[in-house]
C-alpha cells in the first residue's frame, strides 16, 4: 500500500493473491519487499458489505524488524483491491456482432471468475460525453448469493462519463456443493443522467446505492484516472 496525507492509504499493486485449496481452506505464500501492506480476508464473504468474521492464521518470517497490526478496514478499500483485481484479472466481455461505432464507444466489461469463488462484474465508462445506461439480469441462480438485487433480480445502473461501477458480485452460498449462475446484460449511451422510466424520482440506480459523499459501499461509481494498474 502507498500512504497519503493523513493515513489515508491506497493500494497500488497486488503482490499475492490466495488459492483455494479444498472447500473452506485457503492458503496464501509469496515474499514480499519493504514497504506497507494488507491483509484483506474477505474474498469468499457472501456479502461485501458487512463486517467480515473470517478466521484466519498468518506466520511471517524476515531477518528485518517487522511491524503487525490489526486494523479496521474500510469499504473503500475492499472496493479499490475488487476493482484493480477485476482490471488485472478479469476476462474482457465483448458483445456479439457488435458494429465499428460500438467497439469504439468507450464501453469496457470485465467479468472476475479467477480468484474468486463466483464472479464480478466491473464496467467502465471511458466515454468522453455520455453516460452509461446498464442494465443487467440474473436469470438463473443456484447457491449463490448477490450483493444487490430487487424482486426480480435485476440491476439498473448510470454510470456517468470517465467512471467506472462494480455492478454486482456473486459468490458461493455453500463452498460444499456446486453453484450455478446465469446472467445476461444491455447497455446504452445516452446524455439523460437517470434511470429510463423513473422520471418522477430519477433514479440513477436501482436497487438504490449510498451516493453521499462519505459512501462506502462498493457498488459506488468511482472517477477513472490514467493511472498505470500494476
Amino acid at each position: 500500500m502507498e500512504e497519503k496525507a493523513h493515513q489515508n492509504y491506497r493500494i497500488c499493486r497486488i503482490p499475492i493473491i490466495s488459492q483455494l485449496g479444498q472447500p473452506k481452506f485457503v492458503s496464501t505464500d509469496g515474499n514480499l519487499q519493504p514497504g506497507n501492506y494488507i491483509i484483506l480476508p474477505f474474498l469468499f464473504n457472501p456479502v461485501n458489505k458487512h463486517v467480515d468474521s473470517t478466521e484466519f492464521n498468518i506466520a511471517v518470517h524476515s531477518s528485518h524488524p517487522i511491524g503487525l497490526e490489526r486494523r479496521k478496514i474500510s469499504l473503500r478499500i475492499q472496493r479499490e483491491f475488487l476493482i484493480k483485481l477485476c482490471i488485472i484479472y478479469g476476462e474482457p466481455v465483448v458483445k456479439e456482432n457488435r458494429t465499428e461505432n460500438e467497439l469504439n464507444d468507450g464501453v469496457k466489461i470485465y467479468e472476475l471468475k479467477k480468484y474468486w469463488d463466483g464472479l464480478i462484474l466491473l464496467v467502465e465508462n471511458r466515454n468522453l460525453n455520455q453516460n452509461l445506461h446498464f442494465h443487467f439480469r440474473c436469470t438463473l441462480s443456484q447457491n449463490a448469493c448477490m450483493s444487490r438485487k430487487d424482486s426480480h433480480h435485476q440491476l439498473f445502473d448510470v454510470i456517468p462519463s470517465m467512471h467506472r461501477q462494480i455492478i454486482v458480485t456473486v459468490s458461493r452460498k455453500n463452498s460444499s456443493h456446486s453453484f450455478t449462475i446465469g446472467h445476461d446484460f444491455q447497455y446504452n449511451l445516452s446524455s439523460q443522467n437517470f434511470i429510463k422510466n423513473s422520471h418522477v424520482n430519477k433514479q440513477t440506480h436501482s436497487p438504490t446505492i449510498d451516493e453521499s459523499i462519505f459512501s462506502e459501499d462498493i457498488h459506488l461509481p468511482q472517477p477513472i484516472f490514467n493511472v498505470k494498474i500494476r
